[in-house]
């Protein structure tokens, strides 16, 4: 059989958190360990957009969108909007519905 080759024990679980990242490093063997997994990398910035002064200002990013709404999606004409002075032709289980849902609320309300 081999060797016992566990290095995460409970006397040092707080130092392999703090090496790994998932705690902040407290000595500076910790940083070394955190700095040897995560090395620093570099950003390429040189093709953005962002403009510190304009964040700064608050001034509003612009965005170029284009939409195409020469061609209509589908047949909307099935649907239909009644005014809340019930002009208009309801379903009765629609009406039904409402005056339940009406009902319910003034039951919670204590009325």
């Amino acid at each position: 059989m081999g060797a016992n080759k566990q290095n995460v024990t409970p006397e040092n679980v707080d130092v392999w958190l703090a090496s790994t990242g998932f705690l902040f490093p407290r000595t500076e063997q910790e940083l070394m360990h955190f700095e040897k997994l995560f090395p620093e990398e570099e950003i390429d910035t040189s093709n953005s957009d962002v403009s510190i002064e304009r964040i700064l200002s608050g001034e509003p990013r612009s965005i170029n969108a284009v939409f195409n709404v020469s061609k209509p999606i589908g047949d909307f004409s099935q649907y239909r909007m009644v005014a809340r002075k019930g002009e208009g032709q309801i379903p009765d289980h629609i009406l039904n519905k409402m005056k339940q849902n009406q009902e319910n609320k003034k039951k919670d309300n204590g009325e």
